[in-house]
């Protein structure tokens, strides 16, 4: 259990020689620092979650209007909080998509998938297939 906590926090002690075969190698007072060891953070913006659930909703009872808002309202918080390059933006994208085609805006669907393409490209990177 030790252990485990090491590798998730990191921590920084004295230098000097240590004798790893006591049962105890390490006192407190050892520890001279304590640095979360973090590869990267995922931004969760709840806001907007709840905006492209019932943007879903709305699309789902064929009311277009309010669920292109909805998803134009998501997407642009989510591009502020988790910048333009990332994977809910391009979900953002995705259902805008649907909303125009349904609305028969095929040049703005054109237009918006494109734009999912270039960001899952980005993120996910080229599927061979």
């Amino acid at each position: 259990m030790t252990f485990s906590c090491c590798k998730q926090v990191g921590l920084a002690v004295t230098s000097r020689k240590y004798d790893l075969a006591a049962a105890l190698p390490f006192n407190p007072s050892d520890i001279i620092n304590l640095q979360p060891v973090v590869k990267h953070s995922i931004p969760v913006c709840s806001v907007a979650k709840d905006l492209v659930e019932t943007g879903k909703i709305q699309l789902a009872e064929g009311m277009l209007g309010e669920a292109y808002s909805l998803f134009s309202e998501a997407f642009t918080i989510l591009q502020q909080v988790t910048g333009p390059m990332h994977r809910e933006v391009a979900n953002c994208c995705r259902y805008l998509v649907m909303v125009l085609y349904h609305a028969g805006d095929m040049a703005g669907a054109i237009k918006q998938q494109h734009r999912e393409l270039i960001i899952n490209e980005r993120c996910l990177g080229l599927r061979p297939s």
